[in-house]
């Protein structure tokens, strides 16, 4: 009984509406041609251009690209499923570098939803594809790759929940009778870690947050709940499309929750992918990112010395507790903030080294695209 009440609880506070678009079932052979991709764990890369599997995929891919749906996909292995298709005026060839260039971390780019990421066990031939396949590829020459990486998201808006886990991931680079393909396959190979608490702050949009590393989540009355997510699983796929633009495909199913129940709804998965694909515009859509100017960046970064990159995370701690501080609208003057409930000077004090760097990396992302947070009013200015 007390379980069914807390995942009634749970899911209730998660409830965000009606996510924007219209939904819509996917087709049966779709649904088999993912079923078959996901099973396998990988694209055969001898058979991509006349299996099926991939026809399919790369048909239905083509025609709903300009659509504005929302896709309904059937649950695997128990957990719920949220498919998203769209096309930017982007060029293949800009999105393809940027995503295969080993040294950038995908946290820098989709920091609305990644805090933390790193590929790990790069073998030398995974080095070779990563150098070799950002290029134009032959007709109906296939390439690919796997890997392991280390993930860690940003908090919940709504649970405020926020985990690490390492995933196995395998990339197909195709071109398929003219046309340039990148298939992103990922599996997480364990529980996550539990749940830790965390908070935007400032406009949600900025994608800047605070990790307070306390367990549990911000819900009232569940506080005490250490989530996990059991399972997550992507396929995500770039596609060359007509007049210099790119279609995005994500197919996400994602299992959470407490002690085995699993309480994501669909419209929690189309809210996330939602997020990613509004940041991959924002980002990949601005004509200043290009693999020249995140390498220099990152290059940048790593030559700083240890006193100007704590100088950089002194200002991110200090905008935290200015909106610590900040008094929530109301008429009660006592009341603490959504930040200030949880908020505790040890959380800034411990913060790991890598994540420090990426969030100096992401606020030069983002003044790169003129939109400085944290650093806005800072003496010290992010340039080059």
């Amino acid at each position: 009984m007390k379980n069914i009440i807390i995942s009634i609880l749970i899911t209730s506070c998660l409830f965000t509406g009606i996510v924007n678009g219209k939904e819509k079932k996917l087709p049966d052979k779709v649904e088999m041609a993912i079923e078959n991709i996901i099973t396998g764990g990988k694209v055969d890369t001898k058979a991509v251009v006349t299996d099926d599997n991939i026809k399919n995929l790369y048909d239905f891919i083509l025609s709903a690209a300009n659509d504005d749906h929302l896709w309904q996909i059937k649950p695997r292995r128990g957990a719920k499923g949220a498919a998203i298709i769209r096309s930017f005026n982007i060029p293949f060839k800009k999105v393809l570098e940027i995503n295969l260039a080993s040294g950038l971390s995908d946290a820098a780019f989709f920091y609305n939803v990644l805090r933390y990421s790193k590929k790990i066990n790069l073998s030398p031939q995974s080095k070779k594809f990563f150098s070799e396949t950002s290029k134009s590829l032959n007709t109906n020459e296939s390439f690919e790759t796997s890997y392991l990486s280390v993930e860690c998201i940003t908090p919940n808006l709504q649970s405020g929940a926020y985990y690490s886990y390492t995933n196995s991931r395998t990339i197909t680079r195709a071109n398929i009778n003219g046309t340039e393909i990148m298939i992103s396959i990922s599996d997480m190979l364990e529980p996550s870690s539990f749940s830790m608490r965390g908070i935007p702050v400032g406009p949600v949009d900025d994608g800047v947050f605070y990790y307070s590393q306390k367990p549990g989540m911000n819900m009232p009355g569940v506080t005490w709940v250490k989530s996990q997510m059991y399972i997550s699983s992507t396929i995500s796929v770039y596609m060359e499309m007509p007049d210099n633009k790119t279609a995005v495909a994500m197919f996400s199913w994602q299992s959470a929750g407490w002690k085995g129940m699993n309480i994501i709804k669909s419209y929690h998965i189309y809210t996330v992918l939602q997020n990613t694909l509004k940041t991959f515009n924002d980002v990949f859509g601005n004509p200043k990112i290009n693999v020249q100017s995140t390498t220099d960046i990152i290059i940048k970064i790593n030559k700083m010395s240890p006193k100007t990159k704590n100088a950089l995370y002194k200002e991110y701690c200090n905008y935290v507790r200015k909106w610590s501080y900040k008094k929530p609208k109301g008429l009660n003057p006592f009341r603490k903030s959504a930040i200030a409930k949880i908020f505790n000077e040890k959380s800034l004090n411990n913060m790991k080294q890598d994540y420090k760097d990426i969030l100096i990396i992401q606020e030069f992302i983002r003044n790169l695209l003129g939109k400085p947070t944290w650093s806005a009013k800072s003496l010290l200015k992010l340039t080059f």
